[in-house]
């Protein structure tokens, strides 16, 4: 039998199944927004000067198992989330890769690769490592 996708989610609903959805996490936090957008309107003047000597830095994760992308079940009202309808996760080191890097003037560069769980020191170290006053 070949049948559609959204043919096969309409049967889905039509036998009082409902499709959820993970919460979506906004990429960027309503504070974090207005941070931004009070910088931009505080510098927007500066000389080119000033913005020779910014660095703007920035980091993603690359998910080496997994995806932290969106991810359905279908469930009938009043039903329990049994196995068959999760999605295994690996919580181990080494399961996802830090790539953390950098933007000036001058150049674009990827500064570090970050295997495991970045803590305190290791940042420090990063920090000591590529950044220079």
């Amino acid at each position: 039998m070949n049948v559609s996708a959204e043919t096969f989610r309409w049967m889905l609903r039509k036998a009082n199944y409902n499709g959820i959805l993970a919460i979506e996490k906004l990429l960027i936090s309503k504070v974090n927004r207005d941070q931004r957008t009070v910088f931009a309107k505080k510098h927007i003047s500066e000389p080119e000067d000033f913005w020779n000597k910014v660095i703007f830095r920035d980091k993603h994760k690359f998910n080496i198992f997994g995806s932290d992308g969106r991810i359905y079940a279908w469930l009938k009202p009043d039903s329990e989330l049994l196995a068959p309808n999760t999605i295994p996760t690996v919580k181990l080191e080494g399961s996802s890769v830090l790539v953390w890097g950098s933007m000036s003037a001058n150049e674009v560069e990827i500064s570090v690769f970050i295997d495991g769980i970045m803590d305190k020191m290791k940042y420090l170290d990063i920090l000591n490592k590529n950044l220079t006053v």
